[in-house]
């Protein structure tokens, strides 16, 4: 179902496909508290391993996205989609989840 959902999604509109990321964050984040640690991996893993993570979340640009030319009018499309800040999804705690997650699956691998 997820996988379907994802493709559906790439080919809406990119208000919707920021909704649907944050939403994604969310259960993943909401997961890891429950401590299914498995699946919180496997919905956080496409939008963690985005390099473009800041602007999926309509967060700010990241430095992967500074350095692709960009019109004066796609920058201003681009600002007036981003969220309020006190609405940001705190990065750091997400990536801490996901490497945290990824980590207690790959322990048993090693031993």
């Amino acid at each position: 179902m997820k996988a379907r959902l994802s493709q559906i999604i790439a080919k809406q509109q990119i208000s919707n496909q920021i909704l649907y990321n944050r939403a994604i964050v969310q259960i993943g984040l909401s997961a890891f508290r429950l401590g299914l640690f498995d699946d919180c991996n496997q919905i956080l893993i496409d939008v963690c391993q985005s390099p473009k993570l800041k602007e999926s979340l309509a967060q700010g640009t990241s430095n992967f996205a500074r350095q692709q030319e960009k019109t004066l009018e796609e920058e201003i499309e681009e600002k007036k989609r981003y969220v309020p800040s006190h609405l940001h999804v705190n990065l750091e705690m997400l990536d801490c989840v996901y490497m945290t997650t990824s980590m207690f699956l790959e322990i048993p691998n090693l031993s």
